[in-house]
């Protein structure tokens, strides 16, 4: 790694100091190399993700002879990348990791030509798993010094980096299929007879294509919930018809439909479930209904 080399010699940008001329005279020449390079490095500073400017930007600084010189706050943002790396590099952290590679695309970002801090921020990224964030930056480094002795070795790098970046899909792939697995699995197993209170009786079915659940009694007064899982969540809609004879709210048989949310335990084997009870059956007009609509809200299935 080439921390702590952070010396000039492939830096090239920052505008020197341009001659007064006269504004007409100056409007009719040409823009030295110079001063394209310093509207050029103005313009990347607005969009550090142009990287065809920032290309350009290097092609013309290797062209200068003597090289623009290298500004103070790109020095001290790659000195502090360097102390972070150093930091990270004791305590494996990945966080600090990223603030070097942050640290170092500040100093390549005010100083462009400057082949070290792409380097080094190329081996910061690399050790985060931003493989193609790694690459670019490694790309530049050889753009930036065409003649380096290395050049070979990080051409090196970045085919191990590609392959790096290959392998780590391929495992967050599998990691995915297994979970994917697990999941179907799991909502599987909720398949089959499930119980409220004991007593009354539902069946369960889910279709892990659809990622839909249905769960309903086949008593007299039926009573469904269909909707769709998502993670441990259930969403979706009720019917329930019941029979309020003899009892106080004396509302006779009442079909009650509306909306639910519904959770399931970790474990499977308890579903709860919160109903959306509608207003037009009396259950909030009706001061005697009141108490049996809240009791109506919330629902507890077991798993059998």
């Amino acid at each position: 790694m080439r921390l702590g080399q952070f010396g000039l010699g492939f830096s090239m940008i920052v505008a020197s100091t341009i001659c007064a001329i006269p504004a007409r005279a100056q409007q009719a020449s040409a823009a030295s190399p110079r001063e394209q390079l310093a509207h050029y490095v103005a313009d990347l500073r607005k969009n550090p993700s142009d990287d065809a400017l920032r290309e350009r930007i290097i092609k013309l600084g290797l062209t200068l002879d003597p090289k623009p010189a290298v500004p103070d706050d790109a020095v001290i943002a790659a000195a502090k990348g360097k102390t972070i790396f150093t930091h990270a590099a004791k305590t494996g952290s990945k966080d600090d990791l990223k603030a070097a590679a942050d640290a170092f695309a500040k100093a390549s970002l005010l100083a462009p030509g400057v082949a070290d801090y792409y380097f080094n921020q190329g081996a910061a990224l690399e050790k985060v798993g931003q493989f193609d964030d790694a690459i670019r930056a490694l790309n530049f480094y050889l753009m930036a010094a065409p003649n380096a002795a290395d050049a070979s070795e990080v051409r090196g790098r970045i085919e191990g980096i590609k392959y790096e970046k290959d392998s780590a899909a391929e495992l967050s792939q599998q990691k995915a299929q297994a979970a994917q697995k697990s999941e179907q699995q799991f909502f599987l197993g909720l398949s089959g007879p499930w119980t409220r209170g004991g007593s009354s009786r539902f069946m369960l079915e889910v279709d892990v294509t659809s990622s839909s659940v249905k769960l309903a009694s086949a008593a007299e007064f039926p009573e469904e919930y269909q909707g769709t899982i998502s993670g441990r969540e259930i969403e979706g809609t009720y019917t329930h018809t019941m029979d309020f004879h003899g009892q106080i709210c004396g509302l006779g048989v009442v079909q009650l439909k509306g909306t639910f949310l519904g959770t399931i335990s970790g474990d499977g084997q308890t579903i709860s479930i919160e109903k959306s009870i509608p207003s037009q059956h009396g259950f909030v007009e009706v001061p005697s209904c009141r108490s049996l609509g809240e009791a109506l809200k919330n629902e507890t299935f077991q798993k059998q």
